[in-house]
């Protein structure tokens, strides 16, 4: 009566031909596309910064499209979700920029014929494979080989705790707890989190321990925009991670399914509620 939120699109298509409804569950989070900073050719910015120009924002957001109306994910602006302090404006989103893309490779100082990219994604969120894919395309315009590697969750999770281990680009899924970019962000991209699953990137720079530290200690709105704002635009001048859309969930439903917290929002959390959106749900038995 209810589908589970990694449905592919396609799938989720399929089931509102049957006449079910679409639930939303918005919330501070990203599709994250992790870049290994300590593995050649990734240890270059401009190796990395080539990559994120490289990327085709817009084709990934069709790739996650359900109808004209209803889709799993939103263009990104930059490093941080539209509507959290430091994010850019809703207008200012991300597009490939191949020219730039090329300009940026050609300051790198490895030769991409050298290397074969390892492009992994996880066996339990079968979208990735997909996004995998226009990353083997997108990538080879720019001369780079790459490897497709199926990995289970329970692997990633390991693999990642060593820098040598780690794929040369991770696939994840990110929401804050709250709605403060903090339980976001300083899980991800703070050095002293490197290794976790939420940190593959292995990032280790002083301005971004800098911004996060003085976005848990600014007392005002003014002060914590300005630290997140901050660590945004670093953030984007480092390409630790290719930021691929804001996401959403959607689920499929029967009408028979009642969710006031997903269908209803007067009744509806500004953030992911990890399971707790159905904590009202109801069957009517129509």
């Amino acid at each position: 009566d209810i589908s589970s939120q990694w449905l592919p699109p396609e799938v989720m298509r399929s089931i509102a031909g049957t006449g079910a409804q679409f639930l939303k569950e918005s919330g501070g989070g990203a599709f994250y596309i992790k870049l290994n900073t300590t593995k050649a050719p990734l240890d270059d910015v401009n190796c990395r910064l080539a990559l994120s120009k490289a990327f085709d924002y817009g084709a990934a957001v069709q790739m996650v499209a359900i109808t004209g109306d209803v889709a799993q994910g939103s263009p990104a602006t930059g490093a941080i979700p539209v509507g959290m302090y430091g994010a850019n404006p809703a207008d200012r989103i991300l597009v490939r920029d191949m020219d730039a893309a090329r300009e940026h490779l050609a300051a790198c100082q490895h030769d991409p014929a050298d290397f074969t990219l390892e492009l992994s994604w996880i066996a339990e969120v079968p979208i990735e494979e997909r996004f995998a894919l226009l990353m083997q395309s997108n990538f080879a315009e720019l001369g780079f080989k790459s490897e497709i590697r199926r990995v289970p969750w329970a692997l990633y999770t390991d693999l990642v705790t060593n820098p040598q281990n780690t794929p040369h680009v991770s696939q994840i899924f990110v929401n804050a707890v709250t709605g403060d970019p903090d339980t976001l962000l300083y899980a991800m991209y703070h050095s002293s989190s490197a290794g976790t699953w939420q940190s593959p990137e292995y990032l280790n720079d002083e301005q971004v321990d800098e911004h996060l530290e003085r976005g848990r200690t600014e007392t005002t709105d003014e002060g914590r925009e300005a630290a997140y704002r901050a660590l945004n635009d670093r953030l984007m001048e480092l390409a630790p991670t290719i930021f691929g859309y804001d996401r959403q969930s959607i689920f499929a439903a029967s009408n028979r399914v009642r969710v006031p917290a997903l269908s209803e929002p007067e009744k509806a959390f500004g953030l992911d509620g990890m399971g707790f959106s159905f904590r009202l749900m109801e069957m009517t038995g129509q």
